[in-house]
């Protein structure tokens, strides 16, 4: 399982399909930007087998993952993550689930500050583009 899309995680699916490792990658994807979309096609493409689901869906298929996987924005200095909005829920439920959470980033990305207020550093947004991406049709031509 993994949530938006991320080049690491990308790369990783590429490698392991081409390697012959026969897996099912589940893309779980949040608002606004609804970047999993992008990467199922481009895994698809590929050849590697996918099932999208938005984070609604997680409860129903968090019981068929043996992994989580999450790209990281950065780390922060007390070992924290920021990554997109909805991982850090994805990521208890999978802990509850008994299923390994693993983080990815790259290594310029760590930075020695750190969060004690999870509120502060988020970014906000215009709330219509949520419910407008929200109403898109999806397009996986």
């Amino acid at each position: 399982m993994v949530i938006g899309t991320n080049f690491i995680l990308e790369r990783l699916f590429e490698l392991a399909h081409e390697q012959g490792f026969d897996i099912t990658v589940i893309v779980v994807d949040t608002c606004p930007s609804f970047a999993g979309r992008s990467l199922v096609k481009r895994l698809s493409h590929l050849g590697v087998k996918c099932i999208y689901t938005l984070i609604q869906g997680i409860s129903a298929l968090v019981t068929r993952t043996t992994k989580l996987f999450i790209g990281a924005s950065y780390v922060l200095g007390n070992g924290g993550i920021v990554s997109e909005m909805g991982t850090s829920m994805i990521a208890y439920l999978a802990s509850q689930h008994k299923v390994p959470v693993i983080a990815f980033c790259e290594t310029y990305k760590f930075t020695q500050r750190v969060n004690l207020d999870q509120i502060k550093n988020n970014e906000m947004g215009d709330p219509r583009e949520m419910t407008h991406n929200y109403l898109l049709p999806l397009d996986w031509s």
